[in-house]
């Protein structure tokens, strides 16, 4: 079991190598290795299948659809704000749970997104409404971080294949029977089980989850070659 600081040398050290592509270095890395969270930090590798199998059965998805990415993966950011802090670094300062990190899970599903396009579609009356509140940002919060109305945000991010839960309007929640959990009430169950803030990402399909990933991969890799990074 690798600890933190020796899986940021070995996707350092890939990156620098220059042996794999960016497609290899995202399959290695995220899809093929052992989650961190899991795996590391909880030692409980099963409890990583648990939860996707309550995803699974509530959004009619397949299980090898859902991938745990992020610094709950890595068990470090890639983020150039965050570039290589460990998970919960924050909290680990502070001790506030407000500062533990996110659990970021992508569910890659060309049906799902679909249907979710058309269930906003309809629930915003054809795009008449122009939301400018969620059930994650109030008005004010959201004008003052993103300086445009929130549905803009939104479609920002959806036309390249990624549907973001804290972006939807207000009220909007995915639901896909009665007989199932709908998006929302999946997030609470996962935050109450796992005791910490879970991101639901959903994706159209593999194409566009790849290459958001593998863009980052490209930038990091530019920052070795050209001395910004040692």
């Amino acid at each position: 079991m690798k600890s933190i600081s020796q899986r940021i040398i070995a996707l350092q050290n890939d990156l620098k190598q220059n042996k794999l592509t960016e497609e290899q270095l995202f399959q290695k890395h995220v899809i093929d290795s052992e989650s961190y969270f899991f795996g590391s930090l909880l030692n409980n590798i099963d409890e990583e299948y648990t939860i996707k199998k309550i995803i699974s059965e509530n959004l009619d998805v397949h299980i090898n659809d859902i991938v745990l990415v992020g610094s709950a993966q890595l068990g470090f950011s890639v983020k150039d704000s965050k570039l290589f802090a460990e998970f919960d670094s924050d909290f680990l300062k502070s001790k506030r749970r407000k500062d533990q990190s996110d659990l970021d899970i992508a569910i890659i599903s060309p049906k799902l997104f679909d249907y979710i396009e058309n269930s906003v579609y309809n629930f915003t009356s054809n795009y008449k409404t122009k939301w400018t509140e969620s059930d994650f940002y109030n008005a004010k919060v959201a004008e003052s971080r993103f300086k445009v109305p929130l549905a803009y945000v939104y479609f920002e991010y959806f036309v390249k294949g990624w549907f973001r839960p804290d972006m939807k309007p207000k009220g909007f929640d995915v639901l896909l029977n009665k007989k199932k959990k709908s998006l929302n009430e999946i997030t609470i169950i996962l935050k109450k089980r796992l005791n910490r803030k879970v991101a639901l990402g959903i994706y159209k399909n593999w194409n566009y989850f790849k290459a958001y990933h593998e863009k980052r991969l490209t930038e990091l890799r530019l920052k070795y070659k050209t001395d910004a990074l040692v």
